[in-house]
């Protein structure tokens, strides 16, 4: 019945139920208490009352009205303890007994076998007698003489259920205020229900765990990496991808280490937004989105978004390689086309020397290049890429020259083809754009004799002039000024590092840039 129940109800019926268990057995425990302090209290006030009328109830023999005297002090006692009973009795059989009204009998107190006590020792003491179907709490004490002996028994009792009822008159404010617990206990539950309710966004216990069940789903089945932290910057989620992400097999640390040191990072650079930042991680390339949680203008956490790019990045730099051969093949075409019509126009002036001077000229320069390039290289990709730089140089009338000591013996296999095209293609062209003003030229070198295989790109231009060399390799660092530059280099070096390579720089004369990547791995290191 109570799944039926929305969990507001079933909070105030609970929290009800709470607070009346714990009032009802603080109510238990205190009554069970008091009653006996009140019993307590009425049997001491008993037996010093007892003992009290004891010492002044004394037979005075010699006085004509002594009965009338003890009944006058019997009646002052009762009136100040309420009592219900008063009972003297002598041993000469006089019986003073003061209930309702003051009565004188003539009995033998030794027939009352409660009496003995006190009338052999003296020894006060309570008992409990039911007298006229009442159930009596007495207290007992003798009645000493002038000369200290036991002239008879004092007895003073109070009814049990008056002592109750009494008791009970006395309680009513503690049940008022029991009972204002109560209604305050249900009231508290109430708004306490309610809050729980709005922090819950009326949803009930159910509903929160299938919004759980099925938000842990989507996560886990999202390919993006998400990162979910609290507003002390711990984690509080984390799904598959991301942990993907982070993992590494050439790091000693673990998953959840790397993550504080990036989570740390990030804090450093103290950057409340980011949106497709990309960047550089464990080897992989990612782009990242940072979101803080805001409520109320209160930052309750934040959310980390990432995204492996390194596939896309070698898809995408694939395609600028083959749109840059495209256009430097287009640019060669062009220039091709120039001489030709060079050489139709010579014909058709019938300069056939000249003509015949130009194809040789022509035909010189390329069998030199197509020397060194098909037959000293045998690596058909680096014979691509020299073929497309040699056209761009061609075209902006800049010197490309290959070292006629260039010898690669055999295809280059553990370097892949995305990462050779890159590494070349940025050192060469950087070397293309620092002397085309000044129309120099540009050197290239290749070999693998030996356990590295090289590479040395070299000009003449006027060399890298930017304030601090030593970090002409790190990401955005550029001596060009245009935006968009700086990842050349930086994406070079990393290159260089992934096959344990050194990459150096030298400007003593020319501006040269040598990399040696072993055939066998080694440490790694950059030198400037």
């Amino acid at each position: 019945m109570l799944k039926k129940w929305s969990l507001q109800n079933q909070m105030i019926l609970m929290t009800t139920l709470l607070i009346l268990l714990i009032t009802v057995i603080f109510s238990i425990f205190f009554i069970k208490f008091e009653v006996e302090s009140t019993f307590d209290e009425t049997e001491s006030i008993a037996l010093q009352s007892a003992n009290a009328l004891g010492l002044i109830s004394h037979l005075d023999t010699q006085s004509k009205n002594f009965k009338w005297n003890k009944s006058a002090n019997v009646l002052r006692i009762k009136d100040k303890i309420d009592a219900d009973l008063i009972l003297l009795e002598y041993r000469d059989g006089l019986q003073i007994e003061v209930n309702e009204d003051v009565h004188f009998n003539e009995t033998d107190p030794y027939l009352n076998d409660n009496n003995y006590m006190a009338l052999v020792f003296g020894g006060n003491y309570i008992v409990k007698e039911v007298i006229d179907n009442k159930e009596m709490i007495l207290a007992k004490a003798p009645i000493m003489s002038e000369t200290k002996e036991v002239a008879g028994v004092v007895t003073i009792g109070f009814d049990k259920q008056k002592v109750i009822y009494k008791f009970l008159k006395e309680m009513t404010p503690f049940i008022w205020f029991t009972f204002g617990i109560l209604v305050l206990g249900f009231i508290l539950s109430y708004f306490f229900a309610k809050h729980i309710r709005k922090k819950t966004l009326g949803l009930e216990p159910e509903e929160i765990t299938n919004l759980y069940m099925a938000r842990n789903s989507v996560l886990q089945s999202v390919n993006e990496g998400i990162i979910s932290l609290n507003n002390e910057n711990k984690v509080t989620l984390i799904n598959y991808a991301a942990y993907k992400i982070f993992e590494s097999n050439d790091s000693s640390q673990s998953v959840d280490v790397l993550i504080d040191e990036f989570i740390q990072e990030l804090l450093q650079e103290n950057k409340l937004y980011r949106l497709n930042e990309e960047r550089v991680l464990n080897k992989k390339y990612i782009l990242l989105n940072v979101t803080p949680i805001v409520e109320k203008n209160e930052t309750l956490g934040t959310v980390l978004t990432m995204s492996e790019i390194t596939e896309y990045r070698k898809i995408l730099t694939a395609y600028k390689e083959i749109k840059t051969y495209s256009d430097e093949l287009r640019a060669q075409t062009h220039e091709f086309t120039n001489k030709l019509y060079a050489i139709s126009g010579l014909l058709q002036l019938k300069e056939y020397d000249e003509a015949v001077k130009l194809i040789q000229k022509q035909s010189n320069k390329q069998d030199i290049q197509n020397e060194i390039l098909f037959n000293q290289i045998q690596d058909k990709n680096i014979q691509a890429i020299l073929v497309g730089k040699l056209a761009k140089a061609s075209e902006m009338k800049i010197k490309f020259y290959i070292d006629e000591n260039s010898y690669i013996d055999s295809p280059i296999e553990h370097i892949d083809q995305n990462d050779l095209i890159v590494l070349l293609s940025n050192l060469i062209d950087n070397a293309i754009e620092a002397v085309n003003p000044f129309g120099g030229g540009v050197t290239f070198f290749a070999s693998d004799i030996g356990d590295e295989i090289i590479f040395e790109i070299s000009d003449d231009g006027p060399g890298i002039n930017i304030d601090n060399i030593q970090n002409i390799f790190e990401k955005g660092i550029s001596s060009k000024k245009e935006k968009d530059h700086g990842f050349g280099l930086y994406n070079v070096k990393n290159i260089v590092q992934k096959y344990n390579g050194v990459i150096e720089l030298n400007q003593e004369q020319l501006t040269i840039f040598t990399v040696s990547i072993p055939k066998i791995p080694k440490l790694n290191e950059v030198i400037l």
